[in-house]
């Protein structure tokens, strides 16, 4: 038996299973027939970062697949050639190794960083939910709350909640707790003054800024579609991290567990016929934005 077709017989198999996921699976999928519910659903918490975890799993997999199917092949190469030569030493053996370890090193940092990104995903996605889970009894009072609304060239609004007289656009910040340049801060406390975060590990203003931006655009999105003005509150939503507040500003900074408390103040006030017609003008225009998960889709382009 000649060495080309050895090596053919022993990857074989591999060669099915590349047939089948490339070729087979897709026409089998389209035979499967069409999903039995048409209507689109709304966008759930972490809408955005679940599409990407799914299409980030699915890169890592080619990944894997090009790290080892890629040194595979050279190997294979390699083998051909040493015996079609006898199995004498080839004096480009070098060039072989060579290929073979940049091709490696070359996906493997592509996989890492994939991974990374998937691990950050997956932590904001986590965030996303317990904030969900935070204001959902909300809805009980008659408060509108909707998640991960499309707002076009500012990504995308963590969580919307509307009461008869406000309307708060909520923006999650999941942090990891790092250690503490300060050994004596604690690593769990945040402080806000108004114009800064000021973490233990370091400052920042920029998650505040997207928070006003967001809130921006949610506030003319609303004004147009009421043709009346219509304010919306930032708030910026820090799940785990205790919240030091020394001075106020614009943007309402709290734990994932004040949020609440944040706006249970509005609630069971009775709710004049202006202020319920002005909640189902602005349900119509939020549900039209985030009515666009279509049954059946794991991975959908946002």
């Amino acid at each position: 038996m000649s060495l080309p077709v050895a090596i053919l017989i022993i990857f074989s198999p591999l060669l099915l299973l590349m047939a089948v996921l490339f070729f087979w699976l897709p026409r089998h999928r389209a035979k499967l027939g069409e999903f039995p519910v048409k209507e689109m659903m709304l966008r759930a918490p972490g809408e955005t970062l679940r599409r990407a975890i799914a299409e980030l799993e699915e890169k890592l997999l080619e990944d894997i697949a090009f790290v080892v199917f890629g040194s595979v092949a050279f190997t294979a190469a390699y083998l051909v050639r040493q015996g079609q030569r006898g199995w004498t030493v080839d004096p480009g053996w070098w060039l072989y190794l060579l290929a073979n370890v940049g091709i490696v090193w070359w996906r493997s940092r592509i996989l890492l960083r994939h991974l990374h990104d998937l691990r950050n995903y997956e932590l904001g996605y986590t965030g996303e939910r317990l904030v969900a889970e935070r204001i959902a009894p909300l809805a009980r009072d008659g408060f509108l709350i909707y998640h991960d609304c499309p707002a076009n060239e500012h990504g995308n609004i963590d969580h919307i909640v509307v009461t008869p007289s406000t309307v708060y656009a909520i923006e999650t910040k999941t942090r990891r707790k790092r250690p503490a340049l300060d050994p004596k801060r604690s690593r769990a406390e945040v402080t806000y003054d108004g114009t800064y975060l000021d973490f233990p590990h370091g400052r920042e203003d920029f998650c505040l800024d997207q928070a006003r931006r967001q809130a921006r655009w949610l506030a003319t999105l609303l004004s147009q579609g009421l043709a009346a003005p219509v304010e919306v509150k930032p708030v910026l939503a820090l799940p785990g991290w205790m919240v030091n507040r020394i001075g106020r500003g614009d943007v309402a900074v709290v734990n994932a567990k004040e949020i609440p408390c944040l706006m249970k103040e509005k609630a069971g006030q009775p709710v004049d016929t202006a202020a319920a017609k002005r909640m189902q003008q602005i349900e119509f225009i939020l549900d039209g934005r985030c009515r666009d998960v279509a049954f059946g889709r794991v991975t959908q382009t946002s």
